[in-house]
């Protein structure tokens, strides 16, 4: 799994606020909430770039990699559970016309 290390990297150059990185880079200040808070899923590469070039650092220092949690316990469990909640609309089934309208 990949998660960010965004928050730390910002505190190791003295940025405690979020909105000083979106003024450092343009980004939006969601964006940079959602990798702060490690709920991104994805990112644009300008953005990547961007923030290594305002923070100094490389992307390695942004994005970390870690093996994922073993089946049936813990993140894994709930993220299976998350995707298997989705919302679903049932279709309404048309009544068969009785012989009078056919």
């Amino acid at each position: 799994m990949v998660k960010f290390n965004l928050r730390v990297v910002m505190a190791t150059r003295d940025i405690s606020v979020q909105a000083e990185l979106h003024r450092m880079t343009g980004i939006r200040k969601n964006t940079i909430s959602d990798m702060v808070n490690n709920v991104a899923v994805s990112v644009a590469l300008q953005d990547l770039d961007a923030i290594c070039e305002a923070l100094d650092c490389e992307i390695s220092d942004i994005l970390v990699r870690e093996p994922d949690p073993p089946q049936g316990t813990g993140e894994a469990e709930a993220n299976n559970t998350a995707t298997k909640s989705k919302t679903t609309i049932p279709l309404t089934k048309r009544k068969p016309k009785s012989k009078k309208q056919q």
